[in-house]
C-alpha cells in the first residue's frame, strides 16, 4: 500500500471546522493507506514551515502528496509544496478546493503553470472547477466533494423553515 502526505489546513483542533484534509485522510486511512499530515499550525507562517519542512524531511516516507489547493493566501501553500514536490521529484496530486482559483489562475498564469501543469493529478470537486481549468488546457478530473450521506438521516417535515444555511 501507498503512503501519503497530505498537506492543506488541519486546524479543527484549534476551534475551526473539520476541513477536507481530515474527512479525506480518514478515508484513506480506512482503506489502508498510510497518511502523513502537514498544515496543522493556525499560524500561517508555522503551517508554511510545517507543510515544507514535512516534504522535505518525510519524503522517504511517502509515495505521493496530496495538496488542498485554495485561491487566497493558502494559494502559495500549494504553490510552494509543489515546487519541493517538483525538485524531490515526488508526485503531487492537488484537490482543487478554491472557488476563486479561475480567477487566480488568470491573475498568477506563470506560478499556475508551474504548479498545475506539472502536476500528477489535478482534482476538481465541482464541474465548474473542471471547466475553468480546461480553459487553460490543466489536465484535470473530477470527483465530487465527499460527503457521507449515511452520516444524516432524513427528516421528513410539512413545514420547512430553515434557521441557518452555511454553503462552503
Amino acid at each position: 500500500m501507498k503512503n501519503i502526505l497530505y498537506i492543506g489546513n488541519k486546524l479543527s483542533s484549534s476551534g475551526n471546522t473539520i476541513g477536507g484534509i481530515e474527512t479525506l485522510g480518514a478515508q484513506f486511512e480506512s482503506i489502508g493507506f498510510k497518511v502523513l499530515y502537514a498544515g496543522k499550525y493556525k499560524n500561517k507562517f508555522l503551517r508554511l514551515y510545517d507543510m515544507l519542512s514535512s516534504i522535505f524531511l518525510k519524503r522517504k516516507h511517502f509515495d505521493y502528496v496530496v495538496i488542498d489547493t485554495y485561491s487566497s493566501v493558502a494559494f502559495w501553500y500549494a504553490f510552494f509544496s509543489a515546487l519541493l514536490c517538483q525538485i524531490f521529484k515526488k508526485k503531487y496530486i492537488h484537490i482543487l478546493r478554491g472557488g476563486s482559483l479561475p480567477s487566480r489562475i488568470k491573475k498568477s498564469q506563470f506560478f499556475s503553470d508551474i504548479m498545475f501543469k506539472k502536476s500528477y493529478l489535478n482534482i476538481a470537486v465541482s464541474n465548474y472547477l473542471y471547466e475553468a481549468f480546461k480553459r487553460y488546457s490543466i489536465n484535470t478530473v473530477v470527483i465530487p466533494n465527499n460527503i457521507n450521506l449515511r452520516r444524516y438521516n432524513f427528516k421528513k417535515r410539512l413545514k420547512f423553515n430553515p434557521k441557518i444555511l452555511w454553503v462552503r
